[in-house]
């Protein structure tokens, strides 16, 4: 009886996606999406693709549940594309702590793996072990930047890169090493999906910024990572591409800053909410908020002429943080 009680949870919530998926809404270069996982999700893709991504997202048991939301994207983009699936294909998971759903999606799309997980530490005994029976393995533990003394020739045919592990980086170095990571890619279909910020702060930083005039990089929390390996000065990424035009982008933020903000009220972000409209500049200042960096904002094509904007969405935490996030998707030429 439990067994099928929860079965029909299941179901009710895969309905409840698919009527969501039924009222989105087409986008010139995007699907727009709704209340699952998240606020608002643009994404390149059609409603067949989501909702294979949702029902197979579902069915796979995560350490977080917000990563439900990398899931669903993550694999949209696996389902979109293709490998032939009597080899064994490659992939390089850089970053992603205790977490295996990438490697059970394509589990479950009957892919046979050969995975290499790479990060500064990896915790091996909080790795799901019936996941790891199913694929080959290979651990590293060292820093990214170090990748060629492991790897001297192309050979993988998928390379994922999380938020956190891009937040380690000065944004000159991560673009560096995102497009020699490309050197290693196996063939010319084969692919990078990198996460990054697009605007990113913690509310109570905002809020002691203001009382105490001091730079919010004093103060900043990072989710995962410690004083010694991480950089303020990370990428930030300007992006329009999955709206209409960049006017309708930036509208966009504006209105999930006003919304966020209705809780927080703090000052510092009425001075942008409060302008008839916003531009790049303003994206600019906003995104520097964590560091008075003004050049960490970068356009995609100055993160690589192969790269291509696969999605962006829109999400807060409780008023504690908000992030606007995208992923971008590399090619090897």
């Amino acid at each position: 009886m439990k067994k099928n009680k929860f079965s029909m949870k299941k179901f009710f919530l895969l309905f409840k996606f698919l009527l969501k998926l039924i009222v989105s809404s087409k986008k010139k270069n995007s699907l727009k999406l709704k209340n699952i996982y998240c606020d608002k999700i643009f994404i390149k893709s059609n409603k067949i693709n989501i909702f294979k991504s949702i029902s197979i997202t579902e069915s796979i048991k995560f350490n977080k549940n917000s990563n439900k939301l990398n899931s669903l994207i993550e694999g949209d983009f696996i389902i979109q594309n293709k490998i032939t699936k009597n080899k064994k294909i490659n992939i390089l998971l850089i970053a992603f702590s205790n977490e295996l759903y990438i490697a059970e999606f394509f589990l479950k799309l009957g892919y046979d793996l050969n995975v290499y997980f790479y990060d500064l530490k990896i915790e091996k005994n909080k790795l799901n072990p019936e996941i790891l029976n199913k694929i080959q393995s290979t651990f590293i533990e060292d820093d990214i930047r170090n990748f060629n003394k492991y790897f001297d020739k192309s050979y993988f045919d998928f390379i994922f890169l999380s938020r956190g592990g891009i937040e380690r980086f000065h944004y000159l170095e991560f673009i560096k090493i995102l497009n020699e990571l490309r050197k290693i890619l196996s063939k010319e279909e084969s692919l990078i999906l990198t996460h990054v910020n697009n605007i990113f702060f913690y509310t109570r930083h905002l809020i002691e910024a203001e009382k105490r005039d001091i730079s919010i990089s004093k103060n900043i929390d990072n989710e995962k990572l410690t004083n010694e390996n991480r950089d303020y000065d990370y990428l930030n990424l300007y992006c329009s591409n999955l709206h209409n035009n960049e006017e309708d982008y930036l509208k966009d933020i504006k209105n999930y800053l006003k919304i966020f903000n209705r809780e927080i009220k703090t000052t510092w972000l009425l001075k942008f909410i409060n302008k008839q409209k916003l531009n790049k500049d303003d994206i600019s200042a906003i995104s520097a908020s964590h560091t008075k960096n003004y050049s960490r904002l970068k356009e995609i094509q100055e993160v690589s002429n192969s790269a291509e904007l696969f999605s962006t969405y829109f999400h807060s935490n409780k008023n504690e943080k908000l992030y606007i996030c995208s992923y971008i998707k590399i090619k090897k030429n």
